[in-house]
């Protein structure tokens, strides 16, 4: 069993530049938009670099008495690092047979939210054992929106999602009756109505945290926007322009006289490549001091 840190999480974060802050607002996956996003992928896309991740969500899923049959990756974001979280889960507990993940036996597939486990097949072309309980993998969790459809397909499946499990949790509200997406409202709706529990009715935004808490889920981040962005400003110079985002967008007092002296143009090179992954997971940062050993 592996020692969950979260210090060294933040540490692996910063390293691999999953932080980004951006002079112009970026579109983001829930519609927004936003300065400041949070790019797990060209970690968790790497051959290497999602083994070290899974290492790090295994030693969570531990340190939080989580014991599922499978861990199941939001298709198009976590979808391998789920896999590989199973693994390293199964390396760990023999217990763990590979048939309780039947992503472990079609990887190669496409799946969309609509084609689920359980409908995978093995390699005599039969049916892959479903899970009778599993949790949510999510790489970042804004509104819950996309993650909260994954487990109503998979509950639709028979298949019981106890814990949803995020690598960071970035603030935010699923829609507003009455104001958003009236096709996802209606989605949301269908989904309190079959799925809540109790049952309730969808009649309001939701923060991530209560919109799991509504469908009777047990929320897992294992970091949060803020401390991350916190960390990021402790150890990189900005310009003004992206301090001032930063400020606008999560209202923190860093103090006038601290962005005055932060200020300068942002490198040139401050964006990490997969290639780059190694050397930024072994060398420390040009602007980084004291951080946490991975």
């Amino acid at each position: 069993m592996g020692e969950f840190s979260r210090k060294k999480f933040k540490s692996l974060a910063i390293r691999a530049r999953v932080v980004n802050v951006s002079d112009v607002p970026k579109q983001l996956s829930n519609d927004g938009k936003s300065n400041i996003y949070f790019d797990w992928r060209p970690l968790t896309n790497d051959e290497i670099g999602v083994k070290i991740v899974a290492g790090h969500v295994a030693s969570f899923i531990e340190s939080r008495r989580i014991a599922p049959q499978c861990v199941i990756g939001v298709p198009n974001s976590a979808r391998d690092l789920g896999i590989e979280t199973q693994k390293e889960l199964m390396r760990r507990h023999p217990e763990m047979k590979p048939l309780d993940h039947p992503f472990l036996i079609a990887e190669k597939s496409h799946m969309e939210v609509g084609m689920l486990p359980g409908l995978a097949l093995d390699s005599e072309g039969k049916y892959a054992k479903k899970p009778q309980k599993a949790i949510v993998l999510d790489n970042t969790i804004t509104t819950g929106f996309s993650t909260a459809r994954l487990v109503a397909k998979l509950r639709e499946k028979g298949i019981d999602v106890t814990d949803v499990v995020c690598l960071t949790k970035r603030n935010g509200l699923t829609p507003m009756p009455g104001l958003d997406d009236q096709e996802k409202i209606n989605e949301l709706k269908n989904i309190f109505k079959e799925h809540s529990r109790p049952r309730i009715g969808y009649n309001k935004a939701l923060t991530s945290s209560e919109l799991f808490e509504s469908l009777g889920i047990r929320f897992h981040s294992m970091s949060d926007d803020t401390e991350l962005i916190g960390a990021y400003l402790s150890i990189h110079k900005l310009d003004e322009k992206r301090l001032t985002a930063i400020n606008k967008e999560y209202a923190l007092d860093w103090g006038s006289r601290r962005l005055k002296e932060a200020a300068r143009p942002i490198r040139a090179d401050e964006k990490s490549l997969p290639k780059q992954i190694y050397a930024l997971l072994q060398e420390p940062d040009p602007d980084a001091v004291a951080l946490e050993p991975l």
